[in-house]
């Protein structure tokens, strides 16, 4: 019965392949989520990426394969899978709705369908026949029978009762051609919530890939729903949901979202606009004050992996008064803390912050490597902030040298000055040769922190205006930015043509693996995906730069994303970001194993077990 239950959720999820969103006009069904997407082949659309779409398109054959391989796998299973894959792939859509008026599929009103489009009735048969096929292998494997039964609301259908409504699932004849569907509870008119066309990008011959669509106002009756099942907790239930709503994810004029993506000839594009947010500004903590150009030139020009932004920091305190009330001895533990440092955190760290942080990494601040890496926030109050610091790391110096062992002698936290006027404090380890310096800086408006001194300094300097001129005079930078940045209060940049030589080899192990992975370990010549990865120089050329923009359009809050047409392209340009960091997770790597070693776990050592049947070490390597 376990199994059935698991096939028959899977079989939901299967068909699920996207999440639709709900449309803003007045129909009897009032959607939560609606999601369409337009299949596989319309989200690959770039040439570079055709062998990866044929390497996926591969996959479900090398699934079948996999009974003979693994021992004790269901058959099912892998049929469930195979299916799975082959229709995620189709367009596809899904929606969570309510309707109350006629609730005539149960579940208290709330309904779900996902739909997968198919070529014809053919091929919608088949997919019928399989689904029931794998149906049946469970029922028989269980000796049970299910209890499906033609469908009386949808032709072509089966259905069964579940505990709370009913559930259908079979083909479906729609106005736009076949479908095959899964309805579970209350879905009078699986097409109803999928009529309202969505266009939040406007750009030139922009072709829709996907949409998504949320309105938070569905879920006010399920919420009345709980608070009139939670007897005697419905007082704590009903002040949960007032904060809830607050927040604009309840009540009748709820936060409704929005999101398209797709692709021009040149790019890829997204955009997401969270509608009437202004109104739940502060209860989300969201920024409203844009970004400067003086902020934005605070990062230098050739940063090549950038994230800056508008903070609320209000939140933070906002947090603690919210702990205290539960009981929680927050404002007690912060007294101790100013008793023993001198630091009040709420008044001299918390209300100095400023509004705006960065996190980058640069050539200026270091090469280019995981130690040019930044981290930076404005402060308003740089005395308090400062003093705070410094309490706090000669605090730490007296206690260093209040320890008996030696060691202690090594380590101390320094403070100098740099000749642009810059105050630093690093942590230094005189008289070893130990490779650390971590370091802070201090100008009139910034907090700056970094792995080196060397990057502090630098990151210090260019926020005094004496580095270069700043990320907005990068052209890649300014290409996208000035038409889309306008008020921003958020950016995210990947320098992708700087970053995706960094990248590159990170995707021919991927693809060499993705190639590997779908290649069939019993006959040679039966799927050869090929070399799904370009050649560098057909994959870099004319490759664009990725960049995030999150800014205010009237009472909207709109994130648009632009990006290159190819994902191998966009996966390379971020790859090569992460890849300043892979030093470190290379030594990370190497102390975890070393400590596997030393402690052993527990576990025999591998080289006295016996290595087993190939079929286990097939499932092993798959794994």
């Amino acid at each position: 019965m376990q199994r059935l239950l698991t096939a028959s959720a899977g079989c939901a999820m299967m068909l699920s392949g996207a999440i639709t969103a709900p449309a803003t006009a007045q129909t009897t069904a009032q959607p939560f989520l609606v999601f369409e997407h337009r299949g596989l082949d319309r989200m690959l659309v770039d040439s570079r990426d055709r062998g990866l779409a044929d390497a996926i398109a591969m996959l479900p054959d090398r699934v079948g394969e996999l009974p003979g391989e693994i021992d004790d796998m269901p058959p099912e299973a892998a049929g469930l899978l195979q299916l799975f894959l082959r229709t995620i792939a189709k367009p596809a859509r899904v929606a969570l709705l309510y309707d109350g008026d006629n609730p005539s599929g149960g579940f208290f009103g709330y309904g779900f369908v996902a739909s997968v489009e198919c070529a014809n009735e053919a091929e919608v048969e088949q997919l019928r026949d399989s689904v029931l096929g794998i149906v049946g292998m469970i029922a028989e494997e269980n000796r049970m029978e299910i209890p499906l039964e033609a469908s009386t609301r949808f032709d072509h259908m089966q259905e069964m009762m579940l505990p709370f409504g009913l559930l259908s699932f079979g083909p479906r004849e729609a106005a736009n051609g076949w479908r095959y569907e899964i309805v579970i509870g209350t879905v009078n008119d699986p097409d109803e919530v999928f009529t309202q066309p969505l266009d939040l990008v406007e750009a030139r011959d922009f072709e829709t890939t996907m949409t998504m669509q949320m309105d938070f106002a569905a879920l006010t009756p399920l919420s009345r729903i709980v608070t009139n099942m939670a007897g005697g907790g419905a007082a704590q239930v009903r002040d949960v949901t007032a904060r809830i709503e607050q927040m604009g994810f309840l009540g009748e004029a709820a936060m409704r979202i929005g999101f398209q993506a797709g692709s021009t000839d040149t790019v890829s594009m997204s955009r997401m606009v969270m509608h009437d947010a202004a109104a739940r500004a502060e209860a989300l903590s969201l920024p409203t004050t844009p970004l400067t150009t003086a902020e934005l030139n605070a990062v230098p020009a050739d940063a090549f992996g950038v994230t800056i932004g508008r903070a609320n920091f209000d939140s933070l305190e906002n947090a603690l008064e919210e702990m205290a009330g539960y009981g929680l001895p927050v404002y007690d533990a912060l007294d101790e803390f100013e008793e023993i440092t001198g630091v009040d955190f709420v008044e001299d760290i918390l209300h100095s912050l400023g509004g705006t942080f960065a996190f980058y990494n640069a050539e200026a601040t270091g090469g280019g490597s995981l130690l040019s890496a930044v981290a930076m926030m404005t402060i308003e109050d740089q005395d308090a902030f400062s003093g705070a610091i410094h309490k706090l790391t000669t605090m730490a110096n007296r206690v260093i040298m209040e320890e008996a062992d030696m060691p202690a002698q090594y380590v101390r936290f320094d403070t100098w000055s740099d000749s642009s006027g810059a105050e630093l404090i690093t942590l230094r380890f005189p008289g070893l040769p130990v490779p650390l310096e971590l370091s802070m800086a201090f100008t009139d408006d910034w907090f700056i922190a970094a792995p080196t001194p060397q990057a502090a300094v630098a990151a210090a300097r260019q926020t005094m205006g004496k580095g270069d001129r700043g990320l907005t005079s990068n052209p890649r930078f300014a290409s996208i930015f000035k038409g889309h940045g306008e008020g921003a209060t958020s950016v995210k940049f990947v320098d992708t043509p700087r970053t995706i030589r960094s990248g590159y080899p990170m995707l021919t192990l991927l693809g060499s693996g993705i190639s590997n992975m779908v290649r069939s370990p019993h006959d040679a010549g039966a799927r050869e995906p090929g070399m799904i990865v370009p050649l560098y120089h057909d994959l870099a050329r004319d490759a664009i730069p990725t960049m995030h923009i999150t800014r205010w359009a009237g009472d909207d809050l709109l994130t648009t994303t632009i990006g290159d047409r190819s994902l191998w392209v966009q996966t390379g340009g971020s790859a090569g970001v992460a890849s300043a960091a892979l030093p470190l997770m290379v030594v990370g790597l190497g102390v975890a194993g070393a400590a596997s070693n030393e402690m052993n776990l527990g576990l025999a050592d591998w080289q006295t077990q016996p290595m087993g049947a190939g079929r286990g070490r097939t499932a092993f390597a798959l794994c």
